[in-house]
């Protein structure tokens, strides 16, 4: 299973070549006050982008973080009513990634 610095390094590089992205924000008990960090953490990454059309209709992207096992896509409204949509990963390596897009 890769290192939980693997990961973020993989996070990252993709958003940086990505032109369609335009901010990160991490997310979940990787940035939480009291959370808890061991071998079961995973990366929750929201990407903030200018067309998510283009992350939902052709989701080749995901081969970038590996090969996935299992997944739930799941979408909803937050509180100033935007939609955001998730893809929850678990990919073969037992890594487990909750990637999300943001408009």
């Amino acid at each position: 299973m890769r290192s939980l610095q693997e990961a973020i390094k993989q996070v990252e590089d993709f958003a940086k070549k990505n032109n369609h992205i335009r901010g990160l924000v991490y997310q979940g008990s990787l940035v939480m006050n009291k959370g808890k960090i061991d071998r079961f953490t995973d990366v929750d990454p929201a990407f903030y982008v200018d067309d998510v059309d283009l992350f939902l209709k052709d989701e080749s992207w995901i081969k970038q973080f590996g090969t996935p096992i299992a997944r739930f896509s799941d979408e909803g409204k937050n509180s100033d009513g935007i939609t955001w949509y998730t893809r929850l990963l678990l990919l073969k390596d037992g890594f487990k990634m909750d990637i999300s897009f943001h408009h």
